[in-house]
């Protein structure tokens, strides 16, 4: 391999910049570094574009098939949360019968950490009225889950691939009454990113306070269909957050410990220079 500067694969050594450049290379990378696993190849793509793009990168960390920091000064308690993110098996989008992606997208904004949370209009066929995060069902254009989150939320609120970062995915989440399993991706958000939400999709946003998901969070029984069953409950800014969204939450105020979150909120700025 030339030498020259380059880019650290944890476990797999030092990757030459100039070699990582060369398209005809991304290939044999993608081979050594993603699994075959469908959800997993948008990453390593984009460090091929990232790194062309930039043309100096040293110091990308890159674990598994999770683009993790996009620079060093990606803060510390996310790199964590990217490991526990990394551990959660990806599953091929055939293997559901109806897979569907979502995007949470979690920032910093006057020292307090929170997260995105759209509101649905209540004309829509299935979920009417209730808080969720952006996203939607898998169109065989996207290639993978991540791919469908960023879509839909590209298409709902106006986020570009461009305002976040990956961090990974969290466990799927099963809806009995649509028949949908949601794959819940995390991404962070550098600032607060300018949304501009679809009427027919979106008929409100929020960011919610991650100190006060802690603070309300609960557990009480419902029923839906017949069918009785316990289902966490996060009522917030006069709505409740419930059902696949409120687990959703809890993984993620599970994952993200209250002092990282604390770190999180005191660290330094994350900045792309």
């Amino acid at each position: 391999m030339p030498h020259g500067r380059r880019v650290h694969v944890p476990g797999r050594g030092e990757w030459p910049l100039d070699w990582l450049r060369s398209g005809t290379r991304m290939a044999r990378v993608r081979r050594r570094v993603c699994p075959s696993r469908a959800e997993s190849l948008h990453d390593v793509d984009r460090l091929a574009q990232m790194v062309r793009r930039m043309g100096t990168s040293e110091g990308i960390p890159l674990s598994g098939a999770n683009l993790r920091p996009m620079t060093p000064k990606l803060p510390d308690p996310l790199v964590r949360l990217a490991g526990h993110l990394a551990q959660e098996p990806l599953t091929d989008v055939r293997d559901w019968a109806k897979p569907a992606g979502v995007l949470g997208t979690l920032t910093v904004h006057a020292g307090r950490a929170e997260v995105l949370v759209v509101v649905r209009p209540d004309t829509l066929r299935l979920h009417a009225g209730q808080p969720a995060f952006p996203g939607g069902s898998f169109e065989p254009a996207d290639g993978n889950l991540w791919e469908t989150a960023l879509r839909e939320a590209r298409e709902e609120v106006g986020i570009r691939p461009d305002d976040v970062v990956r961090l990974g995915a969290l466990p799927p989440v099963h809806i009995s009454v649509s028949g949908f399993t949601i794959r819940p991706w995390l991404a962070w958000a550098p600032r607060r990113p300018a949304l501009t939400p679809d009427p027919a999709e979106v008929v409100a946003t929020f960011w919610a306070e991650l100190d006060e998901l802690r603070t309300v969070h609960r557990r009480v029984p419902r029923e839906s269909g017949g069918v009785r069953f316990i289902t966490p409950e996060f009522p917030v800014r006069g709505v409740v957050i419930w059902g696949a969204t409120g687990r959703m939450l809890e993984y993620l105020l599970d994952w993200l410990s209250p002092g990282d979150q604390t770190e999180l909120e005191r660290g330094a700025p994350w900045t792309s220079s």
